[in-house]
């Protein structure tokens, strides 16, 4: 955090997070100072569930997008999947691109996984990718709010994430997902399995999901966000 921030928070009439972890990081600087939470936007008529049912007896896919970094924790989603019993097909694709690549794409072949890496796409690629998938998992160590779960969302994913920054302020225990411990490979490879086993909570956390995102759209963010800026005149 830049050492200019709790100097400009203190000569703001008006401080806002964008999550719970942000507030009670800035509460730390300046304890005294009332601190609102407004949460990112997404937009959720540009990201929007596929209306075509999905087939029970196709593969699962599994989804995540972001950078191939260490933080983002992918090496434990694999290892995860790969305790699965191969019963039924898993895919795991990952859209995004980083200097983890090559180790991911090993460990894949090493524990003899389907793995699909995008790499970097642009949004308009982004939708159809969201669209055809299952699952959304993000097990990173850290996060901030993270955009790639409020897209998931909107795309009427069930979302399974790791306990850290924003991202576990939105899925919400067997609603939506599942919110799990960092570095928890066990509860991760459970909670996958489950959702495989029972499809239509897929569908009905899938559904709840998209129903929560519509709560974040950008229209509903921006007319809370003017309501801040027109009262604090």
């Amino acid at each position: 955090m830049s050492w200019l921030s709790p100097i400009t928070w203190k000569s703001a009439t008006n401080i806002y997070a964008n999550s719970k972890g942000l507030k009670q990081l800035a509460q730390k600087f300046l304890p005294n100072k009332k601190i609102g939470i407004i949460y990112n936007g997404v937009d959720t008529q540009y990201f929007y569930p596929t209306i075509q049912s999905k087939s029970l007896t196709k593969k699962i896919i599994i989804l995540s997008v972001g950078r191939l970094v260490e933080r983002k924790n992918y090496a434990m989603l694999l290892k995860a999947v790969a305790k699965i019993p191969k019963n039924i097909e898993i895919e795991i694709q990952i859209a995004g691109e980083g200097p983890e690549r090559e180790n991911l794409l090993q460990l894949a072949n090493q524990l003899k996984l389907n793995l699909k890496l995008y790499g970097e796409k642009f949004k308009t690629e982004l939708v159809e990718i969201y669209q055809q998938a299952d699952i959304f998992v993000l097990p990173s160590k850290n996060e901030g709010m993270s955009n790639s779960v409020l897209e998931a969302m909107a795309s009427g994913l069930p979302c399974i994430v790791s306990d850290v920054g924003g991202s576990s302020e939105m899925v919400e225990n067997n609603k939506n997902g599942f919110v799990l411990q960092k570095n928890d490979e066990e509860h991760l490879q459970h909670k996958i399995e489950y959702l495989i086993k029972n499809p239509e909570q897929i569908e009905l956390m899938g559904s709840n999901s998209r129903k929560k995102a519509e709560s974040l759209s950008w229209d509903i963010v921006a007319n809370n966000l003017f309501k801040i800026f027109t009262q604090s005149k």
